[in-house]
């Protein structure tokens, strides 16, 4: 698969501080109010911390994001998101919207796109300056019916072939079918029925004709703590 360089940032947080109530009110003075109002509607504490880190972290990626150079392959790059909240800067809170499939956007730098996940303890970001999705999971169990409701037959029998790894190949493949929805805006429901992966060495895109999707490139990490994370990136799709 052909690379193309690009200026990407990919970039994951442990919300464990936040979790200390100080820290938890520094973080949501400082972030903007779209963030606020989002986690004012969760109702778990722990859902509102990961709202809440998303906000810091999105803030940070992006000023450190202007001083990249092009890449072919992203790494992710660990913050300490204490430090993100002391080094909080309003001036990087673009002003985000929703175009009409409902993905987020920002409204005043339409040349910057970004995506936000979240799972257990962490968060990840991304900003780019192409279109992109990411998606993190762990921390859960997985579940039987989920696999043969979202994935295809080929895909659900690549699962069953290794039982040793039955849940890595799972989280493998939802996160990238979760990155792709994310990246399109289709979310994962509409766009299952028109795409499934050929998982080889490197996870290939097919669509409903059997072609190959080469307007998407998919990179796919493993944290040691058994975390799955996985980016898309491309052009305008959908």
């Amino acid at each position: 698969m052909v690379r193309i360089m690009g200026k990407i940032l990919l970039a994951m947080a442990d919300i464990d501080c936040l979790l200390d109530e100080n820290n938890y009110n520094k973080a949501y003075n400082n972030i903007s109010l779209y963030r606020k109002e989002k986690a004012d509607r969760l109702k778990s504490f722990k859902d509102r911390c990961r709202c809440v880190a998303s906000g810091v972290l999105l803030n940070q990626v992006l000023r450190d994001w202007e001083k990249l150079s092009e890449t072919e392959k992203p790494e992710i790059v660990t913050y300490d998101l204490c430090q993100c909240i002391s080094e909080y800067d309003s001036e990087y809170d673009y002003e985000i919207a929703t175009v009409s499939n409902g993905k987020p956007v920002f409204s005043t730098h339409r040349d910057i796109y970004f995506n936000i996940s979240h799972a257990g303890k962490y968060v990840v970001c991304v900003v780019a300056d192409c279109p992109v999705g990411v998606d993190i999971e762990g921390d859960r169990p997985v579940r039987e019916n989920v696999a043969k409701r979202f994935f295809s037959e080929k895909e659900y029998g690549w699962i069953n072939e290794c039982e040793e790894d039955k849940e890595g190949r799972f989280f493998s493949l939802w996160t990238l079918k979760e990155a792709y929805g994310k990246l399109t805006g289709e979310g994962i429901a509409l766009s299952i029925s028109k795409t499934h992966f050929d998982m080889g060495k490197e996870a290939v895109l097919v669509d409903e004709s059997g072609r190959v999707k080469n307007d998407v490139t998919f990179f796919q990490y493993r944290t040691e703590d058994n975390y799955f994370i996985a980016l898309a990136k491309g052009r305008i799709v959908g």
